[in-house]
């Protein structure tokens, strides 16, 4: 994580204050998922256990970037569940974020932080793609895969874009049904490869 690049940087100049562990300690949960991402290891939760040790109210800052959410955005949830698809046996959820959708619910583009993980909390689901939509035409996706099984990478390259192999994205001109086909049809060509490296 980012954080903890900087964490040891900072320690090799001098000693880590309360005032430095917070925004640091911020950097490495939210980069880690609340340290459930593969990027977790254990130096992460030293430097976490470091960063802690400051009195830092980490308590707090989990429920707020973790457990707190707006009612727009659980409102923006509910239209994400009623309007996706499920491919694949299940294994591929595309949700369609429509500008319909962000208006029903009242949402703003900060209702939508994260919502890429959204999708990949619902059991059997192992890739997600969400697609948001945006004036003028163009739909921005977000692809999130297990990377031993799906290179995400990969998969928004086939359409111009990229990433890193768990996390991806890329822009398609069209509607946001035209770019769920366009998003489907590429994780269709990578899952038929003979091996995601």
């Amino acid at each position: 994580a980012c954080g903890e690049i900087l964490y040891d940087v900072l320690a090799a100049l001098g000693p880590i204050t309360p005032e430095i562990a917070l925004p640091l300690y911020v950097a490495v949960s939210t980069d880690t998922g609340c340290f459930v991402y593969a990027n977790t290891t254990p130096h992460t939760h030293k430097v976490a256990a470091a960063l802690m040790e400051q009195g830092i109210p980490f308590q707090a800052l989990n429920k707020k970037h973790f457990r707190t959410k707006s009612m727009r955005r659980l409102k923006l949830e509910s239209l994400i569940l009623k309007n996706m698809h499920l491919y694949h046996d299940g294994t591929v959820a595309v949700a369609p974020i429509s500008l319909g959708m962000m208006a029903e619910a009242g949402a703003t583009s900060e209702d939508t932080d994260d919502l890429a993980a959204f999708l990949g909390q619902i059991e059997g689901v192992l890739h997600t793609a969400t697609i948001r939509e945006h004036e003028g035409g163009e739909c921005r996706i977000s692809v999130r895969t297990r990377a031993d099984l799906l290179n995400a990478t990969k998969v928004c390259a086939r359409l111009g874009g990229g990433g890193h192999k768990a996390a991806s994205g890329c822009t398609v001109k069209g509607t946001v049904g035209e770019a769920e086909r366009a998003i489907l049809a590429a994780i269709d060509g990578q899952l038929s490869q003979p091996t995601q490296d």
